[in-house]
């Protein structure tokens, strides 16, 4: 593994847990791939929240008059939010599109209906919770206990979730080619989830920091 315990943040090891969460669902409990991917999915629409809460409050910091900082706050916010959720929604949709080819799932509507049926099923539910709690956790231990709210920039925080995104993929594509080789849909799982969580930690640890 990328990190031991003696270099992780308190965040990190939570991190680190959440996401052997799906994987123990995978490999022990014979869950499927869509709500796995889906998960992850969800991810990025907590990791997106918490980036506009996290620009309106460095905005409002810098800047010696509150309701100057969070007008421009808010403007940087539609900006990045209509971008974000755009591309998070069509992602959305294209996994169900995808994975879940059943006729009822032939619209954009039908398949937005679909995310929350799959991420709030019992014994998903659990794993969809924790990693919003895990996310949450996260700003408030690193944002605002231990300061970071006061060394990062507007600029950076728009560009994170993007990389992270993206770092997602990759360990997506990591499992794909494995499946293509092995045609094994649960290797294919784990081998995602273990890159997913390999280019997590050291996304973690290049932005939070050791302890």
């Amino acid at each position: 593994m990328v990190a031991t315990r003696s270099t992780l943040t308190r965040s990190g090891m939570v991190l680190l847990l959440v996401n052997l969460y799906p994987l123990l669902g995978c490999v022990l409990l014979d869950w499927p791939l869509l709500p796995i991917v889906l998960i992850y999915w969800f991810e990025n629409v907590m990791i997106g929240l918490t980036t506009v809460i996290k620009i309106l409050v460095v905005s409002c910091d810098e800047r010696k008059s509150l309701a100057v900082g969070l007008a421009l706050g808010l403007v940087v916010v539609f900006f990045f939010a209509f971008g974000y959720a755009t591309f998070t929604t069509a992602h959305g949709v294209a996994i169900i599109s995808l994975m879940d080819v059943r006729p009822e799932y032939d619209s954009i509507e039908r398949c937005l209906r679909r995310l929350p049926e799959v991420l709030l099923q019992p014994g998903i539910r659990n794993s969809t919770l924790a990693m919003a709690a895990s996310h949450l956790y996260s700003f408030y231990f690193n944002f605002i206990v231990r300061g970071e709210r006061r060394t990062t920039s507007i600029a950076r925080l728009t560009q994170q979730p993007w990389e992270r995104m993206f770092k997602l993929h990759a360990g997506i594509i990591v499992g794909g080619t494995i499946l293509i080789a092995t045609h094994s849909p649960r290797l294919f799982a784990a081998a995602a989830i273990v890159a997913k969580i390999h280019f997590d930690l050291r996304a973690h640890l290049r932005q939070h920091g050791g302890v």
